[in-house]
């Protein structure tokens, strides 16, 4: 009997092993694996040469936790087609929960404008960090959502962590499409020039997310220079957004859009010059924009309004907003009233950030008592990194501005 036990004790621990593998990238080129599921990533018998393709067909036909390590290159999708094993097309992920992991943004998946990047479906999950994700496109008839991702089915994950997700283009949802019943948790990340295509036959949404009965995390990322397609976030079809500590800025169509959809806003800041912040429509009245202690800002001279669509955001309180186009009454909000941002730059941490003049209104406004994230956790760090709070209270928006003690009633000792 003991050795029985022993025996399949063993037989556990092999199967564990082997369905926890990682897989290191030696190929910058495309090429498919030469035996899915024998737990060794080559294209051809006793090479030794992985692709990201080859690792990806691997890690599905083992199926569990899988890991793909890459180098700081660039590694180009070039293999034309459409199907959902990998072979071909995008590197879909159909059995396995694929963590990627890049060295760096100088660690670049590239798909030189023919494919999609990944989609992730069957409920299974999609990990990527440290690395840019360009050059994908979905923009055909049967292949139209989720330029650089698509991700569907119920109970089907993605995360990101320090990821560029830059100049991918699709029909809806140019950097992601993401459909009923999933789960997006998006960390230090920027959409950076991502756009949508007209095919003709189908709207064209999100140049940057396109959430249609999603539920959607985004922590400390920015959204900027996404165009086409109106807001750069579209949700709809009852999805969800919360968003803390998070940028939007200089997006064509504006900040975010939501259709039959709901949002929990908090410590974020908002800068359109060619759009509205937020486009709003409840069509039964159920769903809710919920913005607290954040930033709504329009440029001069564009007579933009920062709310517009059939229904209001409502306020939590706290927020500083250029016009009245909200209609923001809750105690802490200040209309009409200039935040006095600096320009976008970068001002430490993996994304760009406004900082708040010394003398903005947005600086200790807002008790510590609900310096409260969307998720309802207690923010502990803004945008950057930085600790919140900087003295007894947060700073509206997504950046706290770390004053010197000398300086917080802006006072500077000179001798």
């Amino acid at each position: 009997m003991k050795t029985k036990i022993l025996i399949l004790l063993l037989l556990i621990l092999f199967n564990t092993t082997i369905s926890a593998l990682t897989f290191n990238i030696t190929l910058l080129n495309d090429g498919i694996d030469h035996n899915p599921g024998d737990g060794i990533c080559e294209v051809s018998v006793g090479s030794d040469q992985c692709t990201l393709r080859a690792a990806v067909m691997e890690a599905n036909a083992l199926g569990g936790l899988q890991t793909i390590e890459l180098g700081p290159f660039v590694y180009e999708l070039t293999l034309l087609g459409e199907d959902d094993t990998a072979i071909a097309g995008d590197l879909d992920v159909t059995f396995g929960d694929i963590s990627i992991n890049g060295s760096g943004f100088d660690t670049v998946i590239n798909g030189n404008g023919n494919n999609r990047l990944f989609e992730v479906f069957n409920g299974r999950s999609l990990k990527l960090s440290n690395l840019t994700l360009t050059g994908g496109r979905a923009a055909t008839a049967s292949h139209n959502g989720g330029g650089a991702i698509q991700i569907i089915n119920t109970g089907t994950q993605l995360f990101t962590d320090h990821v560029i997700i830059t100049n991918n283009s699709a029909n809806t949802g140019g950097g992601l499409f993401a459909s009923h019943g999933t789960d997006i948790n998006i960390y230090n990340t920027t959409f950076i020039d991502n756009d949508t295509e007209d095919l003709g036959f189908t709207n064209i949404w999100g140049p940057a997310i396109y959430c249609v009965g999603c539920e959607m995390f985004i922590t400390k990322s920015i959204f900027t220079s996404n165009d086409m397609g109106g807001n750069a976030i579209e949700i709809t079809g009852n999805g969800y957004l919360a968003m803390t500590n998070s940028t939007m800025t200089d997006n064509q169509g504006g900040g975010i859009r939501t259709s039959n959809g709901s949002a929990k806003i908090r410590f974020s800041t908002f800068v359109s010059g060619s759009g509205p912040n937020f486009s709003h429509y409840s069509f039964d009245d159920t769903h809710v924009v919920d913005i607290g202690s954040s930033i709504l800002q329009t440029l001069e001279d564009n007579f933009l309004n920062n709310c517009i669509g059939g229904d209001k955001p409502i306020s939590s309180g706290y927020n500083i907003v250029s016009d009245s186009s909200c209609e923001f009454s809750a105690v802490g909000d200040s209309e009409m009233t200039d935040a006095l941002l600096a320009d976008i730059t970068d001002n430490g941490g993996p994304t760009e950030t406004y900082l708040p003049d010394v003398s903005s209104p947005a600086i200790d406004w807002v008790p510590v008592n609900l310096c409260i994230s969307a998720q309802n956790n207690a923010l502990k760090l803004d945008q950057r990194g930085k600790f919140r709070p900087d003295g007894e209270f947060c700073d509206s928006g997504a950046v706290e501005l770390n004053l010197d003690v000398i300086f917080r009633d802006h006072f500077e000792f000179t001798e």
